[in-house]
């Protein structure tokens, strides 16, 4: 059986803006909390060819190559499938969990114009 590399893309447009739900308002208010209080996490390790990200397989790739040397490919492989937002021009990743396990995820924040992780995080 294929495993699903992502789990879903889920651009949220605006804040302010008018949104379909509000639970896609409350979606997109975590997403930039995350990706703020994220920044305190600069990732300072090799950065990828600069280009900007607007495939999914470019997205993943990048994420992969940055995990697996530093936390294993079986590691970020038992957190798949990856959920993947974007935030004005940051891309935010993190694993999932199987329902009923406890443990931390990673996550990642890529520039999607530039391609640089701006930071990396696995949680507890």
């Amino acid at each position: 059986m294929r495993m699903m590399r992502y789990i879903y893309t889920y651009e949220v447009k605006s804040i302010s803006g008018k949104s379909v739900s509000h639970l896609n308002e409350l979606y997109a208010d975590w997403v930039r909390k995350v990706i703020e209080e994220n920044k305190k996490f600069k990732y300072a390790g090799a950065q990828p060819k600069r280009n900007k990200l607007s495939k999914i397989e470019a997205l993943i790739d990048i994420v992969e190559n940055t995990l697996f040397p530093i936390y294993t490919e079986e590691q970020i492989k038992k957190e798949m499938p990856y959920v993947i937002s974007k935030y004005k021009n940051k891309w935010f990743i993190h694993g999932s969990l199987p329902d009923g396990w406890v443990g931390g995820v990673f996550e990642i924040i890529i520039n999607s114009e530039t391609s640089e992780i701006e930071s990396l995080i696995h949680s507890e």
